[in-house]
């Protein structure tokens, strides 16, 4: 783990001793961090940190909309961690969509939330992993690919239950879905192809997430991009 100390001021210019970390704020206090920790058990090549995973006492009301998730990020980027993009290091927000259609304008509510963010992300290089409508989706593509408009958690958790009957959001399934890994970040890949033969843009985040579009994003469910996060680490495992 790179965490942030002096004596790293010192390093040789050209000398890379430690593994690339990939530092992950989650929205989600249970389900996301019970699966990426997964990734740091599996991994001997990639060190994956979830960092601000408890969020209790006096924290546990933390904003968690996605400006404040990528502000919290830059926080650790600055003074956690020893974060060098050229070296293969990353962080990541990821959080929900989960738009709420009982109030108004939920959609274009949505939109400019992410909007405000967006920028900042891509000052601070931090990347953004969006799902349409919950991270559970991700789970979903381990078993199908499916275009199904779902609306909200309830509709997805449907789905999957057809796969792993007793889910529930603070039971770790990581060991459950890493044979299926490939095939969940195929699933991704065709969808992406099915949301831009709409018109939309959803670039791979790795490849160029500053074209990705905040309106297309927010329209396009079901849709998520943790399959890019996924894809990156497992490949940094297997080559570096």
């Amino acid at each position: 783990m790179k965490l942030k100390k002096s004596a790293e001021k010192s390093r040789k210019k050209g000398i890379r001793r430690v593994n690339p970390t990939i530092v992950i704020i989650c929205e989600g206090k249970e389900t996301e961090v019970n699966y990426f920790e997964g990734f740091d058990s599996k991994y001997t090549r990639v060190d994956v940190k979830v960092a601000d995973k408890k969020s209790r006492g006096k924290d546990k009301g933390k904003a968690t909309d996605c400006k404040s998730l990528v502000e919290r990020a830059i926080y650790f980027k600055e003074n956690k961690y020893d974060i060098n993009e050229e070296d293969g290091d990353r962080v990541w927000c990821i959080f929900d969509v989960d738009i709420n259609y009982k109030n108004n304008n939920a959609i274009q509510s949505k939109i400019d939330e992410i909007e405000k963010a967006k920028p900042i992300a891509d000052r601070n290089k931090i990347n953004l992993g969006i799902s349409n409508p919950c991270f559970e989706l991700w789970f979903l593509f381990h078993f199908e690919y499916t275009t199904a408009n779902l609306k909200d958690y309830d509709a997805v958790i449907q789905k999957f239950n057809k796969y792993i009957s007793d889910y529930e959001k603070n039971k770790d399934i990581y060991e459950i879905l890493k044979q299926l890994t490939g095939k969940a970040i195929e699933v991704g890949k065709r969808l992406r192809k099915h949301h831009e033969s709409l018109g939309r843009k959803l670039p791979n985040v790795e490849i160029d997430k500053y074209k990705a579009i905040v309106k297309d994003l927010v329209e396009s469910n079901p849709y998520t991009n943790i399959g890019d996060l996924v894809e990156y680490m497992e490949e940094l495992e297997r080559h570096k």
